[in-house]
């Protein structure tokens, strides 16, 4: 989820479904439930989705041939333009300041990350030390900095990485992959979120100007929530997913920020039988968000892209 972790069942305790409308109610700002607005929903597999400016990307697979996935990327109401010439292929993130796209590229049994020009839709690798003989996937880019997963295939570990691209790397978390799972989702400026499923799934974020790090705090319930799924905004503010165990059980989208109480504000809330993947954030002038995300029937198994927009988060 990018492929790899989006389709791990662990990260939200969902398993990919499909398609039809969420019923979430806009209400009184007190409450900040949201309307949810379909982005991508037909009948093939829609999943990955991420968002810039007027771009947006996802990666998509035939009704007919759900592994085969293909990124799209596409500027406002222009066509369409498929981004990986080759092989299997999941989206990443944007970064509007370097026109650049980075995704996931799988082919001949190797998973690198690549970045796509948005003006001249050249493809190019990443500095060299990115992608190496490990699996390589689920990259954010902003700036100067990429945030990516990489899995040893001869030990069980899952790390995220955080790289400078003139510089070094830093490992932000790693888990034993035979029994645990972690994942890379956002970076935005000076944050970077990812998810790490032990006993339960927590979302965690990192200041990099302070190199902080804190754990999204969850209610105290029973059974214990999964949080997973999160992106970020350039001032901290994260967005997640919360749901209670097996797919589609209580599933809420959670906003932590400045104002937000202890445990957060919920923002959307899904009908049952209905889950979420991955959240990914777009900043938009004036001050308002949208958070796109990957939704799921648990029953079809297929998938489809909507967005929430927060005036005021």
């Amino acid at each position: 989820m990018n492929g790899q972790r989006r389709r791990e069942k662990g990260v939200a305790g969902a398993a990919l479904g499909g398609l039809a409308v969420v019923a979430l109610w806009l209400v009184a700002p007190a409450s900040a439930l949201l309307t949810a607005e379909s982005v991508r929903t037909t009948r093939a597999y829609e999943t990955t989705p991420a968002a810039a400016g007027e771009y947006v990307a996802w990666a998509q697979a035939p009704y007919a041939e759900r592994g085969r996935y293909v990124v799209f990327v596409k500027q406002g109401t222009a066509p369409r333009v498929r981004v990986n010439p080759v092989g299997v292929a999941f989206v990443g993130g944007f970064d509007l300041p370097s026109h650049r796209l980075v995704y996931q590229q799988i082919y001949r049994g190797q998973s690198n990350l690549k970045f796509f020009d948005l003006n001249t839709r050249n493809i190019t690798n990443p500095p060299i030390g990115v992608n190496t003989g490990q699996w390589e996937c689920c990259a954010s880019l902003s700036g100067n900095r990429l945030l990516f997963n990489r899995e040893s295939l001869s030990t069980p570990t899952r790390r995220v990485m955080l790289r400078e691209l003139t510089g070094g790397e830093t490992q932000l978390a790693a888990v034993r992959r035979d029994k645990y799972f972690v994942s890379a989702d956002q970076l935005n400026g000076d944050f970077a979120v990812w998810t790490k499923c032990t006993e339960r799934c927590n979302v965690f974020r990192r200041d990099l100007a302070t190199m902080i790090t804190r754990v999204m705090p969850k209610p105290e319930t029973k059974p214990a929530k999964d949080q997973f799924g999160s992106s970020v905004a350039s001032d901290g503010t994260v967005y997640f997913v919360r749901s209670g165990p097996g797919c589609g059980t209580g599933v809420r989208i959670v906003r932590f920020g400045t104002g937000d109480g202890p445990y957060g504000r919920v923002v959307a809330r899904l009908r049952a039988g209905r889950d979420v993947l991955s959240t990914y954030l777009a900043e938009k002038p004036g001050g308002s968000v949208e958070v796109f995300y990957d939704r799921i029937i648990c029953r079809t198994k297929q998938t489809d892209i909507f967005k929430i927009t927060d005036p005021a988060p």
